[in-house]
């Protein structure tokens, strides 16, 4: 994968492991710049979280990654 890295805000996910993020392409930072979301492009997500106790005792680790098209 290549192309620039753009984080989105830091959020808290429920006690069931959901996470749910609205954002709105329309306002800063995803209507401008590094983090504009424009008409035609792909975009690959994934989720960094903290993972107390996780694999090989590392304190975090990566969901798995999901793709999305962006359509007028």
């Amino acid at each position: 994968m290549g192309g620039s890295l753009f984080r989105l805000p830091v959020a808290q996910a429920s006690a069931a492991g959901v996470l749910t993020l609205n954002v709105d392409s329309s306002v800063p930072p995803m209507a401008t710049g590094v983090g504009e979301v424009a008409a035609g492009t792909t975009w690959a997500f994934q989720c960094w979280y903290r993972d107390v106790g996780g694999p090989l005792g590392a304190p975090h680790n990566f969901s798995s990654a999901l793709s999305v098209q962006f359509r007028l």
